[in-house]
């Protein structure tokens, strides 16, 4: 072992330092040095990665684009980054959906529906200023204590810590719902336990869709009948690319209720929307 990897918490620490003060070059240059050396810069990678991203002369960029047209900005995807959670520009919540699917959703959303979450967070919050009511079935306990915290009166929140509870939790609310939301744990089981629960016109939304673990649930849906829309893009809080699936077999919901530049977004106006209204 060399003296770099021996003293890989005060390296760490270093580069986190320089992050955290703007020293984007070296920072960089204390990173390149210590992969070099071989130091183990996991688990603080990510956390690496994404201060880098905020380094960058965002306001700058901002002001040479024209006014609204940031998408990094007016989505709140930047936000997000900084507060770890899925927010948009106002610093409300989002899902940690694609930002496609969340798009999707804010045309297709009734303020009558019932919606059914088998996980919970900042999606919770979101349904709820949408939808008439919201529940949420959540198996760990620390975010079930802070979001009940949050919740307002049409959202409620069930913990279930025992898998089989947390799988069978949708029979006991004894409930029919428009939207089941699968974004959890034990996905393949919790989409099974749902499906008698949902409305015959109802949708489902499968989030990480794309993750091989999740097939059974997804194979068994196409054999029920349901079709199935993708939404690949970028999601809050990282850089990467998520798939989030909506299943449904009432296609009245691709019809479309009003043109595209009506459209209200929870995370922001288009580049088109904003040059409109300068």
């Amino acid at each position: 072992m060399n003296s770099e990897q021996s003293n890989e918490p005060k390296v760490l620490a270093e580069i986190d330092s320089l992050l955290n003060n703007g020293d984007t070059l070296n920072a960089v240059k204390k990173l390149q040095e210590a992969t070099e050396a071989g130091v183990a810069i996991a688990p603080h990678h990510i956390n690496f990665a994404h201060k880098l991203i905020l380094s960058a002369h965002w306001k700058s960029i901002t002001q040479l684009l024209p006014n609204g047209t940031n998408f990094f900005v007016s989505s709140g995807w930047l936000k997000s980054i900084v507060k770890s959670r899925p927010v948009n520009s106002q610093e409300k919540p989002v899902p940690w959906f694609t930002y496609p699917a969340i798009d999707f959703l804010d045309g297709i959303i009734q303020a009558d529906w019932n919606v059914l979450e088998y996980g919970s967070g900042n999606s919770t919050l979101w349904w709820a200023s949408r939808v008439r009511n919201i529940v949420a079935i959540e198996n760990n306990k620390t975010w079930y204590e802070e979001i009940r915290e949050q919740l307002p009166e049409n959202a409620s929140i069930h913990l279930f810590e025992e898998k089989e509870d947390y799988i069978s939790g949708v029979s006991s609310l004894d409930d029919k719902y428009d939207v089941i939301v699968i974004d959890g744990s034990h996905r393949n089981e919790c989409a099974n336990a749902g499906l008698p629960h949902l409305e015959n016109n109802g949708i489902i939304v499968f989030d990480n869709a794309d993750v091989i673990a999740h097939k059974a649930a997804q194979e068994r849906l196409k054999k029920e009948g349901f079709f199935r829309i993708d939404f690949w893009g970028l999601i809050p809080s990282y850089l990467y690319k998520n798939c989030t699936s909506i299943y449904f077999k009432d296609s009245s919901i691709l019809k479309p209720r009003f043109l595209p530049h009506q459209h209200v977004s929870s995370v922001g106006l288009s580049c088109s929307q904003a040059l409109e209204q300068r």
